[in-house]
């Protein structure tokens, strides 16, 4: 099957794999609202009619992921499973001729992530990975307060970090590609990236805690980047809640709250300091979910990969440095 995507001025018919939670809450509410979304199919294996039936929107109801392959008329997929499905049907949505996009994290092993680049380049689809905070405008805002003054961000300390999870939650099973490092891992990582605008060039990480199971449910990362620039972080599901960011530079601080997951409807604030000199800055209420989408939308309209397929090998490959630093530290 080979479908031939619409243009911007048509629109998009999209096919959810996965009826997640995310999918429920943020997904399909930001699909509904972009207003280049024609139909919505969901394919799952447990009942997804509470989930569509709010959307003013058509679209069918699969029970069979192959099925849902096989007859929607989507010409864009996304992969909302557990983690260690995604690259298993991302490959199959790639060879069904769409464009895919999958929630974070992507893929669990690097080698995939060459796999599904090599063949959605061979299929001239698009591949993107669903890492939606750094399309928030208040990330822009931050960038904008060191451009302003003539300064670069030289230092970043963050925090995500929340209570233990339901136990049954496939975040502490492994054979689910479970565990902080694949679940905070990509927030871990893109803290730093979309400040520095580079990947980092070593990566330190230290699994502070383990579930019963021997999962990990915290680590301590240490990236480094050029010019001496470095981002540390504490990330994991065992402490009370916590979400900030702390950029610094010379002569400037800002921090701010709700960075790495903030709701749709959120005004948010920031604390600037500058030369011992407080001030707060307001950033409105977005959809970085919506704006995520309207980028993927351009880029498919466009035919514009190129750009995409880099920012997948290149995030997989820093995960990759994450898990093999923390692979190394338990080793004998």
């Amino acid at each position: 099957m080979s479908l031939v995507p619409n243009s911007s001025q048509t629109g998009f018919r999209l096919l959810i794999i996965g009826n997640s939670r995310i999918a429920r809450k943020r997904i399909l509410p930001a699909l509904s609202a972009s207003g280049r979304v024609l139909s919505i199919d969901m394919a799952s294996r447990h009942s997804t009619r509470t989930a569509t039936q709010k959307l003013n929107l058509s679209g069918k109801i699969f029970n069979s992921y192959e099925k849902a392959l096989a007859e929607s008329q989507a010409d864009l997929v996304y992969i909302s499973l557990v983690n260690s499905a995604h690259a298993t049907w991302a490959k199959q949505a790639l060879n069904s001729g769409r464009h895919v996009i999958i929630d974070k994290p992507a893929v669990t092993e690097y080698s995939d992530a060459v796999g599904l680049v090599d063949l959605a380049k061979q299929n001239n689809r698009a591949l993107f990975e669903a890492t939606v905070f750094q399309y928030h405008p208040q990330i822009k805002a931050i960038a904008e307060e060191f451009t302003k003054r003539h300064l670069i961000p030289t230092r970043i300390s963050a925090l995500f970090s929340f209570p233990p999870l339901e136990a049954g939650d496939f975040r502490y099973q492994s054979e689910y590609g479970g565990g902080a490092l694949h679940d905070l891992g990509p927030y871990a990582i893109h803290a730093g990236t979309v400040f520095f605008e580079e990947q980092p060039q070593k990566i330190f990480c230290h699994v502070n805690s383990r579930a019963s199971s021997g999962i990990e449910t915290s680590f301590t990362i240490t990236a480094l980047y050029s010019m001496g620039r470095s981002m540390v972080g504490h990330f994991g599901f065992d402490t009370e809640y916590q979400n900030t960011i702390n950029v610094l530079g010379a002569e400037l601080c800002v921090q701010g709250e709700r960075i790495f997951t903030i709701p749709a409807d959120h005004e948010n604030q920031f604390v600037i300091r500058h030369n011992n000199v407080t001030q707060t800055r307001t950033i409105p209420p977005s959809d970085c979910f919506l704006n995520f989408f309207n980028r993927v939308f351009d880029a498919c309209a466009h035919r514009d990969y190129d750009a995409w397929y880099e920012h997948f090998l290149a995030d997989a490959r820093s995960l990759d440095m994450l898990k093999k630093s923390a692979q190394k530290e338990m080793d004998p």
